[in-house]
């Protein structure tokens, strides 16, 4: 008696419900995106976050910290769509250069590079940002997000 094996079954994507989160590298690489949208805030589902600080008198304070940017993201160097974290300075570089959300489906090298002090003794990162384009032969890769017929 012969077996058959199932047919494969095909489908595509409608749509993100929930998208992975995409983080900058650890080891001071770059990462490759393209901004599929403009930089929002993200919607808290949970708890807001708190710091938890000591003033001057010692007494220990939790301050609620708000919710943090987000934007969505296509990692290209993978194709896969994600959910951006955007820092407050690397957000204040792309709004100064590219304003009215102008940096939106334009294609990124993001390297973040270091720490330097600022006012009141707090720290914030520094980035390397250079505007990319691909070239034709990536442009002719099939594309990997979802589509809507």
């Amino acid at each position: 008696m012969g077996t058959t094996t199932p047919a494969v079954m095909q489908f595509e994507i409608v749509r993100h419900v929930t998208l992975p989160q995409i983080k900058l590298p650890d080891d001071g690489s770059a990462l490759y995106l393209r901004f599929e949208k403009a930089i929002e805030t993200a919607r808290q589902l949970e708890a807001m976050k708190t710091r938890r600080s000591k003033n001057a008198t010692t007494e220990s304070t939790e301050t609620p910290l708000p919710p943090p940017q987000v934007a969505e993201v296509t990692n290209l160097q993978t194709g896969e769509l994600g959910q951006f974290i955007v820092n407050a300075v690397l957000e204040s570089n792309l709004n100064e250069s590219y304003p009215d959300e102008g940096y939106v489906k334009k294609c990124f090298s993001i390297k973040q590079l270091s720490l330097k002090k600022g006012r009141g003794g707090y720290s914030y990162k520094t980035f390397e940002i250079l505007e990319i384009r691909l070239k034709e032969a990536a442009n002719a890769a099939p594309n990997k997000t979802a589509t809507r017929h």
